[in-house]
């Protein structure tokens, strides 16, 4: 399982957090993820079933590998995001018509909360994940450390 975690997983969390922290091109996704996925693969099968004499240990050992497929990853997005341009999301894209679009229209707007008032503190969204997050932090630290 740890040796797949280089093909797929750390690509997604690369373009999650390009995708939520930069202002990438739509397209970069999908580069972005062929790229890192194409490394993952290729890093695989270097240590695992071929060992390519070419590929030095530094570029495709287990847990460098972690770190050059989210850089490789990051680097396609933010080449093909210098070439097509940054997304900008007033200027209607692919999705603008067509039946997903037409579908959501028609919804009505949902409230913020089903509650006649505002949830206590205890209820809020934040609160609950810093508790669940201190939470695991000493669950973690408590039987795994």
């Amino acid at each position: 399982f740890l040796t797949l975690i280089p093909v797929f997983v750390t690509p997604l969390c690369a373009l999650y957090l390009v995708g939520v922290f930069t202002s990438a091109h739509r397209r970069s996704g999908v580069i972005g993820i062929f790229a890192g996925a194409s490394y993952g693969m290729l890093a695989l099968l270097d240590r695992e079933i071929l060992d390519i004499s070419w590929l030095p240990a530094w570029f495709t050992g287990r847990w460098v590998a972690l770190l050059w497929s989210f850089a490789i990853t990051c680097i396609a997005a933010f080449l093909t995001t210098l070439s097509l341009g940054k997304y900008d999301p007033s200027q209607p894209g692919e999705s603008s018509t067509g039946w997903l679009r037409e579908s959501s229209a028609s919804l009505s707007d949902l409230p913020l909360h089903p509650f006649d008032r505002p949830p206590s503190l205890w209820l809020r969204p934040e609160t609950l994940a810093f508790r669940l997050i201190a939470a695991t932090l000493s669950i973690l630290w408590t039987f795994f450390w």
